[in-house]
């Protein structure tokens, strides 16, 4: 199985996928990584738990210009809205994975909700 150093990563990228514990690249990281640094842009399909995330996030921060960064929350904040604005004004599987999670949430808030109603309403409620 391929390793992380064997990309073409930067030291700054190897250091935080290390600090992360990773080492082995999952078969979507070692085929969708080296597509994406080149600059080509790829459509994957893989099961949840194999990686998806770095598959996606490694390249793109690879290609980030950390000097062009005025403040790396903001940009972490920025990019989170856009997604969840995208997931939500799109179709596609995106959209049904934010849209369910933020859904479990609210079902999960309304229920807690219902529940202390219950118990401090009282014998008669």
């Amino acid at each position: 199985m391929a390793q992380y150093s064997d990309l073409l990563l930067s030291e700054e990228t190897l250091k935080a996928v290390e600090r992360m514990g990773f080492t082995e690249l999952t078969e979507i990281q070692e085929k969708a990584i080296p597509v994406m640094l080149e600059g080509r842009e790829i459509i994957a399909k893989a099961p949840t738990g194999t990686g998806k995330t770095c598959a996606f996030g490694v390249p793109i921060m690879e290609k980030i210009d950390p000097s062009a960064l005025a403040d790396a929350r903001a940009l972490h904040a920025d990019c989170g809205r856009i997604a969840r604005a995208c997931a939500f004004s799109s179709a596609g599987a995106g959209r049904g994975c934010i849209r369910r999670a933020a859904d479990r949430q609210a079902d999960q808030r309304l229920k807690a909700r219902r529940a202390d109603r219950r118990c401090n309403a009282g014998p008669n409620a």
